[in-house]
């Protein structure tokens, strides 16, 4: 069949993924556990160091959450928010048993709001055997330490936070597509460009809409201006260069800076201290390892 018919068109424009930074949480902090029907399981105003969701696979028992009390039952997913005091009990005639996953990272309390649970939403019921599944899976997946087991375990995470969405009437409500293609298309640009110079209005003009709809459309959808996007960009990319050794001369070039005192004021005003200072920590052997995520979602 001849592929350039209208039904196998040579070339599509790609189509971004819509989502935000939400995903960024720390692998390391990522594990997952089990505990049988034990009716002695009493945890009074206990404070979690990460967010943990715990699925109940059977059994009963309660949650007390910012003074609420919350039955639990079989098929019910509580949330145990990180640094907040929590009590869980175990009914003392059917005690519940469940599966438990910690997870921590800059937006992963975002994305569990987006999943449904929160502070004052912490606990969902869900009847699909999928959900049972995917946290069967992710134990018995990190007990075996392999690298592909834990990819494994990551990838059934995900396909769990996804089954977990589609039971939150938040996200049945659709952004417009252009919108989020605008705004796509110019981040990409942003990556691409950093080093040029580039402008809130040079990007609204590549994308074909004007400044003030631009600017106010990015900070919407990412809750962050443009020309302080461009900035953190460039600041993250910048850490970057000098981590491998690179002059703070040559690093202002080759980041879209004007000149190396503007770099240096507006480095300070971002990480708090001179490229200078952070080149020094960097061979000082302090933690200086950051990339552009860790700027933008400050």
């Amino acid at each position: 069949m001849n592929k350039s018919s209208s039904n196998f068109p040579d070339y599509e424009n790609p189509t971004f993924c819509s989502l935000k930074n939400y995903f960024d949480f720390d692998h390391t902090s990522f594990y997952a556990g089990y505990q049988s029907a034990w009716k002695s399981i009493r945890n009074i105003n206990s404070i979690k160091p990460v967010f943990i969701i715990q699925y109940v696979i059977s059994g009963e028992g309660f949650l007390e959450l910012k003074g609420k009390r919350y039955h639990l039952k079989q098929n019910d997913i509580f949330l145990l928010p990180k640094n907040i005091p929590v009590t869980y009990v175990a009914d003392d005639k059917n005690p519940f048993s469940y599966y438990y996953i910690g997870m921590d990272g800059v937006n992963i309390e975002k994305t569990l709001n987006l999943c449904g649970l929160n502070i004052n939403n912490p606990v969902r019921n869900y009847s699909s055997t999928e959900i049972f599944q995917e946290f069967e899976k992710i134990f018995k997946c990190l007990k075996n330490y392999s690298f592909s087991d834990n990819l494994e375990a990551l990838a059934s995470f995900y396909t769990l936070l996804c089954l977990m969405s589609k039971n939150n009437p938040q996200n049945s409500l659709s952004k417009k597509k252009q919108d989020i293609n605008y705004i796509n298309t110019a981040i990409l640009y942003i990556k691409n460009n950093y080093n040029n110079d580039i402008t809130v209005s040079s990007i609204a003009e590549k994308l074909g809409i004007g400044r003030t709809y631009f600017s106010w459309l990015f900070h919407k959808e990412t809750g962050i201006s443009p020309q302080n996007y461009i900035l953190r960009f460039r600041i993250g990319q910048a850490c970057k260069l000098i981590n491998m050794e690179v002059s703070v001369t040559q690093t202002s070039s080759l980041c879209g800076f004007n000149s190396p005192s503007n770099f240096s004021t507006q480095f300070k005003k971002i990480v708090g201290c001179t490229p200078r200072e952070f080149q020094l920590r960097a061979k000082d052997g302090e933690k200086t390892n950051y990339d552009s995520s860790f700027f933008l979602n400050k």
